[in-house]
């Protein structure tokens, strides 16, 4: 599925934006469609001396499609989940 997505963000440019958000909020509407229970998160943290945010999917502490566990860098402020916002 995330290859999927990636090219439908390749295919989409100028007009959709490659980034975590773009990818993040297609996937998670793609496999909630699905019957997948996973969470939509967003962080913040430290890039290099610059404050910067991400997002992921996240299932039972287990990050979707990530090269390194997201909370590694950054710390979680908020989360969509099939009952709405929390944090």
């Amino acid at each position: 599925m995330g290859a999927w997505v990636d090219g439908i963000i390749r295919r989409g440019q100028p007009l959709v934006r490659p980034g975590c958000l773009t990818r993040g909020v297609t996937l998670y509407y793609a496999l909630r469609r699905a019957g997948d229970e996973r969470l939509l998160c967003f962080g913040v943290g430290d890039d290099q001396g610059q404050v910067a945010g991400h997002c992921w999917l996240d299932k039972a502490g287990e990050p979707l499609l990530e090269r390194v566990d997201p909370l590694t860098k950054f710390t979680e402020v908020v989360r969509l989940t099939p009952d709405g916002v929390s944090n």
